[in-house]
């Protein structure tokens, strides 16, 4: 059996269009995630996989548009406690140059 590790995902993202508060344009975000992977590569996938589901169900955006989207992944740490898993850290949006 594969051992889990909790590990935080630092993800940014630059260029999404969307619809913020009623005005389009567009965006990026910082946001951390909290995954359960066997390592690090894992983690980033399954953090961005996360990520992108999250964006869909945020109700202060709306008309999202993640084609011109660039996902980085900042940094993966591991060694966090399971409880770390519960935490649902929400999107700090920022206006982006690009399309929109």
């Amino acid at each position: 059996m594969v051992e889990m590790t909790v590990f935080r995902v630092s993800v940014r993202c630059d260029r999404i269009v969307m619809s913020v508060n009623g005005r389009r344009g567009a965006y990026g975000f910082y946001r951390n995630e909290y995954v359960r992977a066997p390592d690090s590569a894992t983690a980033a996938k399954v953090a961005e996989a996360n990520v992108r589901a999250a964006l869909q169900r945020d109700r202060t955006v709306a008309d999202i548009s993640t084609q011109t989207a660039v996902f980085e992944i900042d940094e993966v740490e591991d060694g966090f406690d399971e409880s770390d898993l519960l935490a649902e850290d929400g999107f700090v949006f920022f206006k982006s140059e690009g399309p929109g």
